[in-house]
């Protein structure tokens, strides 16, 4: 073999993995594009209900704070947060 056969040979190589890691690049952007889609609809069609995950969690951190050990703070902070998504979620206005 010449040099410059095997300088063709490697260079074949190399454009067989940049082909392979482009290709896993492009699947990974794929898959990713599609689950933005996905959640993009989940919103679009359940997020005024959203408030009720953030709810349960809530009712969650006020048994925790009354017959556990729980902080106040994590109860505020989730209220006002049901809050929040509560009135994002209807339309109305926080302010």
């Amino acid at each position: 073999m010449s040099g410059n056969d095997s300088t063709t040979f490697t260079g074949t190589a190399r454009s067989g993995i940049d082909v392979a890691a482009r290709r896993a690049r492009w699947c990974n952007a794929q898959s990713s594009l599609g689950l933005q889609k996905m959640i993009k609809k989940l919103l679009a069609k359940y997020g005024r209900h959203f408030w009720v995950i953030s709810l349960s969690v809530t009712i969650y951190a006020i048994y925790d704070f009354v017959f556990d050990e729980g902080d106040f703070f994590s109860v505020v902070m989730l209220s006002a947060l049901t809050l929040l998504f509560f009135y994002e979620g209807n339309g109305k206005k926080w302010r």
